[in-house]
């Protein structure tokens, strides 16, 4: 398993469950690139904590999260 978490922000609900399924399938820095050339925006939490956010994601209000606020981890 690749992805403790996924959330993805896309135009409809069905779009974003759709795309959380298939990316949470990925490693997660496939998943969040995937997921930028999808036009959503995608924040992948590794097993080991590790964060990683795509542009999409980084773009959206309170998306830059510090580390302190994702369990101490530091967001790629």
């Amino acid at each position: 398993d690749h992805v403790a978490g996924i959330s993805v922000v896309a135009p409809d609900a069905a779009t974003a469950d759709v795309l959380a399924t298939i990316l949470g399938l990925m490693i997660p820095a496939d998943a969040a690139a995937h997921g930028e050339a999808e036009g959503v925006a995608c924040l992948v939490i590794a097993p080991d904590g590790t964060v990683t956010a795509n542009d999409r994601w980084r773009s959206l209000p309170g998306g830059h999260a510090t580390p302190h606020q994702v369990r101490g981890r530091r967001i790629r």
